[in-house]
């Protein structure tokens, strides 16, 4: 659409099976990118891609495309198995263009049925086999690419502890004015970044904030610890001027999750958090304290003047 509203050009994807588009960005250029999963081979333009493996049942797969300003497409990138439904309760994709280079974050899923390698590579790179290989679960992968489709790197977040509830879900992306990239995310259980390692602290859900440098190697992180077994999802991370983080978070089912100003998330409802450039929580507002909210809120981000902006329908 033009600054008018007016339609420059309309293009479709995908083939038999379910498939979404999740997130989209824009370059310096008006290039568009476009993030999402398709469950059988799809067709984008004049690219046709299939899957890296057999799907399975409610399975699909990842991918990321770009088109130019006049709506042809120019590559696309797929690959890793997730979920072809239920878009915030087992994970996000995300994409944002900074500083000259696209950004993804998406989860992949590990699955006993599959028995082999098939659906853990991403534009050619193999995701780590998790620790526990007995059930499924499901892991972080993100992605730092060039507008000519040249990856930077592809790197994943995994659980460090094999136990029954092992999974790692993504649950949003920001990217500071240095280009290092902010994941947030939640797990039953530590979580290995490379060679770092997150221990797992709290009661059954933890959720956490990961910040990878520019190569994608991690440089710090922050975790809020549950007293309690709980339900949570964010939706979404911005970034303002100063590199201040904002982050939106539901929860249910819970006991109280503290974090050091000594504020507590509710047990159930929908809160606002600022955090800044080092991670330190600064602030928090609780905007719900019911479920209806959940079903409302879409993104989140930052105006040019610093406010924040928070999407619903």
């Amino acid at each position: 659409l033009n600054s008018s509203g007016q339609v420059i050009w309309t293009e479709t994807f995908g083939g038999a099976g379910i498939d979404a588009g999740l997130d989209v960005a824009l370059d310096d250029n008006g290039g568009l990118y476009l993030c999402g999963y398709y469950a059988s081979s799809a067709t984008f333009d004049t690219i046709t891609v299939a899957p890296t493996g057999v799907l399975g049942f409610s399975s699909a797969e990842n991918f990321i495309a770009k088109y130019d300003t006049s709506g042809n497409v120019q590559w696309v990138k797929h690959g890793t198995k997730r979920r072809d439904n239920n878009f915030n309760g087992n994970g996000s994709s995300k994409i944002e263009f900074k500083n000259g280079y696209l950004y993804y974050l998406s989860y992949f899923e590990y699955r006993v049925s599959s028995a082999t390698n098939a659906n853990r590579t991403f534009d050619g790179t193999l995701m780590p086999i998790p620790l526990n290989t007995t059930f499924s679960n499901t892991n972080i992968m993100t992605v730092k690419t060039d507008p000519n489709g040249v990856n930077k790197y592809v790197k994943s977040i995994i659980a460090s502890t094999a136990n029954f509830t092992e999974y790692v879900i993504s649950d949003g992306l920001g990217v500071k004015s240095n280009g290092n990239m902010i994941i947030q995310g939640r797990s039953r259980s530590g979580v290995s970044i490379g060679a770092n390692s997150i221990p797992f602290t709290g009661v059954g859900q933890m959720m956490f904030l990961v910040e990878l440098d520019t190569a994608g190697l991690y440089e710090d992180s922050y975790v809020m610890p549950s007293v309690g077994s709980f339900s949570s999802r964010s939706f979404g991370v911005a970034t303002n001027a100063q590199d201040d983080i904002f982050i939106l978070n539901f929860r249910s089912n819970g006991g109280a999750l503290s974090i050091p100003n000594g504020k507590l998330l509710p047990l159930t409802g929908t809160t606002l958090m600022k955090f800044n450039s080092s991670l330190i929580p600064q602030n928090l507002n609780v905007l719900s304290t019911d479920n209806s909210f959940i079903t409302s809120i879409t993104a989140i981000d930052v105006s040019s003047d610093g406010n924040v902006v928070v999407g619903v329908f």
